[in-house]
């Protein structure tokens, strides 16, 4: 009788892969990768481009809006209207506090509040240039800070910006 080992062919070994074949098996796999992405990407960029009305359509100006064709009246400010925004960059929250006291007190309104990402060692005070006496006011009633004051270098939506600094 007939063994198995006889009729079945010997089995084949494993082929060994060097590792250039590797390497080239792996820039296949990324190039392949690499161009779904890629056609993926245009596919994309077609259709949902393809749904957005033409440039055209849109207008710089409101709809139904008449613009004004003589400039606002210049009205003056009082220190309540200001928009002043107070960074702590001391680190202490008590010193926030503190500040934040300071300044109500004196009749200003702060706006926001934040801490800074960094330290700062000294208080500054920016200032927009149209609101210098306000920076002065609040840099008088911030005497013990010996703050410096500072014109804003770009436009900002607050007039007046306090930095706390390490004292």
């Amino acid at each position: 009788m007939a063994k198995f080992w006889d009729i079945m062919p010997p089995a084949s070994k494993p082929k060994r892969t060097t590792k250039k074949a590797e390497k080239r098996a792996k820039k296949k796999n990324i190039k392949f990768f690499v161009a779904v992405l890629f056609f993926g990407f245009m596919i994309f960029i077609f259709f949902g481009l393809s749904k957005l009305p033409p440039i055209e359509n849109y207008s710089t100006e409101p709809a139904g809006i008449e613009l004004p064709t003589q400039p606002p009246s210049t009205k003056t400010t009082n220190q309540e209207d200001l928009k002043i925004k107070l960074l702590n960059g001391s680190g202490l929250n008590e010193e926030m506090n503190k500040t934040l006291k300071l300044v109500e007190n004196g009749g200003f309104v702060i706006e926001k509040k934040e801490n800074t990402l960094a330290a700062y060692q000294e208080t500054i005070i920016y200032y927009k240039e149209s609101q210098e006496k306000y920076a002065k006011t609040i840099s008088g009633i911030l005497f013990e800070y010996k703050p410096r004051l500072s014109k804003f270098s770009q436009d900002s939506s607050y007039d007046l910006i306090i930095v706390i600094g390490i004292r």
